[in-house]
């Protein structure tokens, strides 16, 4: 009996486990310095929020420039849904891009197969689609 319940913790536990969530952060603080000021001009600061306003999802580091398109889009209840299927031996990169700055986050992904973007109906931020979750699997 004992045997029995210890099987069914540990299948508990595995269920109760889940995948690394991907995401962008929402936003992100940056520390901005501005060179080259023209003669008669100060500097400042903007408390503006600097959020998330775009990504790309990259076969390899950015650095390397092989960014995806997707491979279609759908109309979907709040927006747009945007597809990218991934070719098994792709190493998949996430860049999260952001309003203000020229600040990028990017990291790489586990192996997945495929990433949907769910792109808000209506909202934009710097001019493009809110990002409103993204799905990889």
């Amino acid at each position: 009996m004992s045997m029995y319940l210890a099987l069914l913790c540990l299948f508990g536990l595995a269920a109760g486990l889940t995948a690394e969530e991907i995401r962008c952060p929402p936003t992100v603080a940056v520390r901005q310095v501005a060179t080259d000021i023209p003669p008669g001009w100060t500097t400042g600061t903007s408390p503006a929020p600097v959020q998330l306003a775009g990504l790309t999802f990259f076969d390899g580091p950015p650095e390397e420039e092989a960014s995806l398109v997707y491979d279609r889009t759908t109309p979907a209840r709040t927006g747009t849904l945007a597809i990218w299927t991934f070719q098994p031996a792709s190493h998949i990169w996430l860049s999260c891009n952001y309003s203000g700055t020229s600040v990028v986050l990017s990291k790489p992904l586990p192996p997945v197969k495929r990433c949907t973007v769910l792109y808000k109906k209506d909202t934009t931020v710097a001019g493009l689609p809110l990002i409103e979750h993204i799905d990889c699997r």
